[in-house]
């Protein structure tokens, strides 16, 4: 019984993860490419602004511009949604 209370804690957990996923895909729907590439490299890989500056061939302060703005729309879709 203990191995199966653990398997559906698992699971439990998985269907969240895969939530909070679609949730903040959802959330970044509305950017543009080019910023969401910027919020994947930035979150999931954790390079630098530097780093994807040289991989999107933008400035430094461009990237860390549109960061920053992207930031600000996905933080409106979850400030909309717990409305």
């Amino acid at each position: 019984i203990e191995q199966i209370t653990d398997d559906h804690a698992e699971q439990n957990e998985e269907l969240d993860d895969v939530d909070v996923s679609l949730d903040f895909l959802k959330a970044t729907e509305k950017l543009s490419d080019r910023d969401r590439r910027i919020i994947v490299y930035k979150v999931f890989t954790g390079l630098s602004h530097a780093e994807i500056a040289q991989l999107t061939h933008m400035s430094y302060s461009a990237v860390r511009t549109r960061y920053r703005r992207a930031l600000k729309q996905i933080e409106a879709y979850y400030d909309q949604r717990s409305m």
